[in-house]
């Protein structure tokens, strides 16, 4: 039989467990039945006795990474009889090599950060925030302030570009990070710059309604992949986002009638008008340029987007 779970992620006094004690409670956990709490890294903040039996919460200690196996889990549960299992997990255990039981019905997967530590652990751990947010569903940046949450959300956007993304400051005030576009969103037409290609492109997703219908000046290349319809091409970038072993392509498709014939893998400036449409089995709001004018250009100088820096 199959059991709810919960997995929450973030580096050590991330604030993991005080947003899981705020949770289990808020949403009334309790009403469903027992709840266990697989704790993979103990900090400052634990689950009290008091809390625990207001909450009809068991927690059980797993301090190494070797022990998170089917075998072990299984005892938790014969022991506890759970409706719910919640695991806080450490973010220093190796997130590819975690296997999780077949019965656990991952519902969501949730990263925490924090911004005063974020910049130290973004430079020196970079491969671990790319395999903590691979699977994430929703990213909480807590203890921000307004000036550099825009900043941060963007760099690890790359990393989960359908993750959803909340910040709050330090007293738990939701944040709106005011805009600090690299490029002119006012102008008529929005002209970004090579380097701002990753930005630009992140935002399309973040801001559909800032997008939809406006007119862009981009430079890219061109990938024409076989199951596209005839005129349609992706304009792509490639995109560094944790270090030189580890290049994906980012772009959008690109609609263009027989006054621009393309070949994969030229490079264009690209003057294109922003439409979103609906996918028709995912229901998602996808970006699709419609070309207006396409100049064809060599390679430019820096053609992978640095992402890391």
């Amino acid at each position: 039989m199959e059991i709810p779970v919960l997995i929450v992620n973030g580096f050590l006094e991330s604030g993991k467990t005080q947003f899981l004690k705020e949770l289990i409670e808020g949403n009334g956990f309790k009403e469903d039945g027992k709840t266990l709490v697989i704790l993979c890294e103990e900090g400052e903040e634990e689950y009290d006795a008091e809390f625990c039996k207001k909450n009809a919460v068991s927690v059980r200690v797993i301090e190494n990474e070797s022990d998170f196996t089917d075998k072990t889990i299984k005892k938790f549960i014969k022991d506890i009889h759970p409706a719910t299992i919640v695991v806080e997990m450490n973010g220093m255990w190796n997130e590819n090599e975690i296997v999780y039981p077949k019965y656990f019905a991952i519902q969501q997967q949730i990263t925490l950060i924090d911004a005063t530590t974020f910049p130290t652990y973004f430079a020196n751990m970079r491969q671990k925030f790319v395999d903590m947010l691979k699977y994430t569903d929703v990213v909480i940046i807590n203890r921000a302030v307004e000036s550099t949450v825009g900043g941060y959300k963007r760099s690890l956007k790359m990393l989960a570009p359908s993750a959803s993304f909340y910040m709050y400051d330090e007293e738990g005030v939701d944040l709106h990070p005011a805009d600090d576009l690299p490029y002119d969103i006012t102008k008529e037409i929005i002209e970004v710059e090579d380097q701002d290609f990753g930005t630009w492109y992140i935002e399309t997703f973040d801001s559909p309604a800032r997008y939809n219908n406006r007119v862009v000046k981009i430079r890219g290349y061109i990938v024409k992949p076989d199951d596209l319809p005839p005129h349609t091409v992706v304009i792509a970038r490639q995109a560094m986002t944790c270090c030189a072993n580890d290049i994906q392509l980012i772009g959008h498709l690109l609609s263009y009638n027989d006054e621009f014939p393309l070949a994969s893998g030229q490079w264009i400036e690209l003057t294109a008008k922003i439409h979103y449409i609906q996918h028709p089995e995912s229901g998602e709001q996808r970006c699709v340029l419609e070309a207006l004018d396409i100049v064809k250009i060599n390679e430019i100088k820096e053609p992978v987007l640095n992402l890391v820096g």
